[in-house]
Order: C-alpha cells, then structure tokens, then sequence
C-alpha cells in the first residue's frame, strides 16, 4: 500500500471535510509514493514514540494530535518540536494526522466513547458543516447522462450513504456566438434558443476543481455554462460529541465514576449536586469548555476535558452539570479501541497497525487511583 492509498482509506473513515477550520490534518510529513508496511499509532508525537518507531522498524505514524499547527521556520537541533520533525525527515518516516474529522466521524472517538456508556439513539452536539458546494450546470438534454457520470466521478454527488445526487430541470438556454466563436448549436451572430437541462449537484470542497475540470473536458459546448454556490448545509449525522440517553438514570456522581471506570482514568472531578438524577447524556473527548452552551439545551450532564472552575459554574447556572475526564485519557482510550478497527481494514493489504506501548499523557496524579463508589445506576 502507498501513502496516497492510505490516505485514501483514511479519507473513508474520517473524511478531511469534517475537520474544523483551524485544524491541521492529514499528511504533515511524507511522500504520497513511499510504500506503507508498519504504521505505530499515538495521540501524539513525543520523543519516546519516536524511538519506538525506528526501533520496531515502523515506516507511518499516525496521529490524534497534529505536530505542526504553526509556521515551522527552521529545524533546529535544540528546539523541542523541530528535533522531532528533523528526526521524521531524517528516518523517512511518514507522519499523518486524524485529529478533528476523527473526533466528528462516523465510528469516531466520540461514538466510541459514546457507545462505551451505553448512550441510546446519540446525535452529534455539534453537527458539522457539509463543506460543499452547490455546482449548477446547463447541459443540452442529449448530454445530460455523459456529463453527470463525468462529474460523479470527479467525486461529486455524494449525500450521507447516498451517490450520484442531483437534480435536474427543463429550461431553455439563450446565447448568442460570438464572431470567433466555434458553436455546436447555432450559428455566428445569430441569438439561439436551445432546449437545455439545469442540473445541480453537491460537489466537497476538496473536489471542487476536479468537478470543474470534468464538467468542462465532458461538456460539448466551447463554453459550457456553470455557476458554483457556497452552502451553509449541516451533515445531522457526524460532528462534535455525541449526546444521547442511558438505558436508565443515574446520579451525577454514578455517572463520574462510571466514567472513570469506562474510560479507564483517574483525575475526574464533576460539577453540580452529586446526588442529582440524570439520563440524557452529552460526551466530547478533547477539551469541551466551548460546547457548554450547546450541550446544555441537549443533556442533563455532559463528559468532556479542559474544563475550568468557572465552566463549572456556567453549566450549573445553565441546569447542566459537567463530568471533568482528562484529555489525554479519554481521547488515548477511545483512539487505541479505533485502532484496531483500522487494524482490521488494513489486515487484507498486509499493512501491519501497532498501537504504541511508550506513549503517555503528559500529565500525573497525585494519589492512588480510587475504586468505583457506585454502580451506573448509582
């Protein structure tokens, strides 16, 4: 398999679209025609993980967390982060990022984490924006077909577990050709009116210009007319944490402890009354603070990391309480499960997935972990 290939199959699991603006995925070191034989997965680049790369003979390392978010101006031995990148481009290890688009996708950490407590019927908290655009094409009816299947191809069309959509109206196309022009319906000088067929279609951003190249090189025209819209469309499906309902209701310190116990960690602290009742539930691995408000019109408690004293606060004034999990852990926890579906998928193209045995959170505890209190329906 080639990095492209690999690429490819990520783009099938956790689609580029679904990252957020500010977000950093995809390859960030590499070469598309390098071949792929062992990749070592992490939620982040660290100097252990890099020695276990070179040392188990790994050529890809895939990541939760991007390595570089900002300008890189040089590659300095001494810097921290630059003498990771040196030592990436010196192995020639590829290294990819699944950050965002993963926490949002289908079968991503957030269902991941979502389905491990058992949540009924989950939703995204933040639906994630579709990314497309709307393509608007004119097409004499007799070309309609070849011109839709040249675009389909170029990778538009596509609407959840739908292909090919589009639409598709009778009209009448004016125009006149000008004195250099080479018509195939009509003549120099002269206005036509041709029946014509407006056809629409979604096209991802990334695909954009490959659905314009298609359309054009498919199109009989000289000068095929087209119009491209940016939509502001949501995908319900897919995006930022889930939320959904327990099989049965607990109480805010039930659902901490379970949470502790599901997700294997140690550290979590939760807001609100301890002893109060709850059943519909909201859990974003990764830091949550910015969903408070979202979350709070959707779910009685909400599970998420990075959260503050003062976020605390705002989610009990908002009748929500907040269950604090560490970002590391939870998001470690739910990766290393996704793994081995990954794992899986590969197996037939002989591509070895090892999940890394040195990687860690950054951040200790003070004190034994403590053993659950309570049952879920504490």
């Amino acid at each position: 398999m080639l990095v492209a290939e690999l690429l490819g199959e990520l783009e099938r699991l956790a689609p580029g679209h679904l990252s957020q603006p500010w977000d950093n995925s995809g390859l960030l070191v590499g070469d598309e025609s390098q071949e792929v034989h062992e990749i070592l997965v992490a939620l982040e680049v660290t100097a252990d993980l890099l020695d276990e790369a070179v040392a188990d003979g790994c050529d890809t390392i895939l990541t939760h967390h991007p390595l570089l978010f900002s300008p890189v101006r040089s590659l300095v031995e001494g810097n921290g982060r630059q003498r990771l990148l040196r030592v990436l481009v010196l192995r020639e290890i590829n290294l990819i990022s699944c950050h965002t688009n993963l926490d949002a996708a289908p079968g991503g950490l957030a269902d991941i984490a979502g389905e491990a407590l058992g949540l009924d019927g989950m939703v995204p908290i933040e639906p994630a924006a579709a990314g497309w655009f709307k393509f608007v094409g004119f097409i004499p009816r007799e070309a309609v077909d070849t011109v839709a299947a040249a675009v389909f191809a170029a990778g538009a069309g596509g609407i959840g577990n739908y292909s090919e959509c589009a639409f598709a109206a009778e009209g009448t196309g004016w125009f006149t050709p000008g004195s250099d022009s080479r018509p195939v319906v009509g003549e120099i000088s002269r206005p036509e009116r041709t029946p014509e067929v407006r056809w629409e279609t979604v096209v991802p951003k990334v695909r954009l210009a490959a659905a314009v190249r298609a359309f054009v090189a498919a199109h009989p025209y000289e000068e095929p007319a087209f119009d491209l819209y940016e939509v502001e469309d949501v995908l319900p499906g897919v995006g930022l944490g889930r939320v959904g309902t327990l099989a049965q209701e607990t109480s805010v310190e039930g659902l901490a402890e379970w949470a502790a116990q599901t997700y294997e960690c140690e550290g979590v602290a939760w807001s609100g009354e301890g002893d109060a009742r709850v059943r519909r539930v909201g859990v974003l691995p990764g830091s949550g603070s910015k969903a408070i408000e979202t979350a709070a019109g959707l779910c009685e408690a909400l599970i998420t990391g990075d959260v503050t004293y003062h976020d605390g606060e705002k989610a009990a004034e908002m009748g929500m309480a907040l269950i604090d999990v560490p970002h590391g852990d939870l998001e470690w926890w739910a990766l290393k499960r996704w793994a081995q579906g990954l794992k899986a998928d590969l197996a037939p193209s002989h591509v070895g997935v090892t999940v890394s045995e040195r990687w860690r959170p950054c951040w200790r505890y003070v004190g034994a972990k403590s053993e659950p209190k309570g049952s879920r329906s504490g």
